[in-house]
């Protein structure tokens, strides 16, 4: 009986490893630059009176507990590359986030185009119900010497019924 028991423990042991062997993994290799999302964004004229910092934690932006709508924040990419270098190696956007059903949260990699200012989309992240941190994988290419970079985050709450989303963090890193 011992040996079925361990017998059966051994192969969920290697089906559960067989499972999260498929998860996408999202870890920085190398310097890269980061935001906590309560840090650093313009918000949108029209959601000034609908946003909140610091709910669960001080890290994240949110609703206030009455507030619906759409929230939208742009945030200035910079070039954080150790040692600086025009053309960083980074090939990963980060978000981490809480998407209650109901709500949605996005947030967009941009190349903006110096003096006409026209956007690119690279990446994006359509957030899953949940508490997650997912990510998007673009070729490596960011040019700090041609272009300009900026992530917008939007997120929408239809009605008071639905729980508050919230962004808390944003990366972009090399992922090799």
């Amino acid at each position: 009986m011992n040996k079925l028991l361990l017998l059966g423990i051994a192969t969920l042991a290697l089906l559960a490893n067989a499972v999260t062997s498929f998860a996408q993994v999202c870890s920085p290799s190398v310097s890269g630059w980061s935001s906590p999302a309560s840090a650093g964004a313009t918000i949108g004229a029209s959601a000034l009176t609908k946003y909140s910092i610091g709910s669960p934690f001080p890290s994240c932006l949110t609703f206030k507990p009455t507030a619906t709508g759409t929230i939208i924040a742009h945030y200035d990419v910079v070039n954080t590359s150790v040692p600086s270098t025009q053309t960083p190696g980074w090939n990963t956007f980060e978000m981490g986030y809480d998407m209650p059903a109901g709500t949605t949260v996005m947030a967009t990699l941009y190349q903006v185009t110096p003096c006409t200012g026209q956007v690119t989309p690279i990446c994006v992240i359509n957030g899953v119900a949940g508490d997650t941190c997912d990510c998007c994988f673009f070729n490596s290419g960011l040019n700090f010497f041609s272009f300009l970079y900026m992530v917008q985050v939007t997120l929408t709450r239809p009605n008071t019924n639905d729980q508050v989303p919230s962004v808390c963090t944003l990366r972009i890193y090399n992922s090799d």
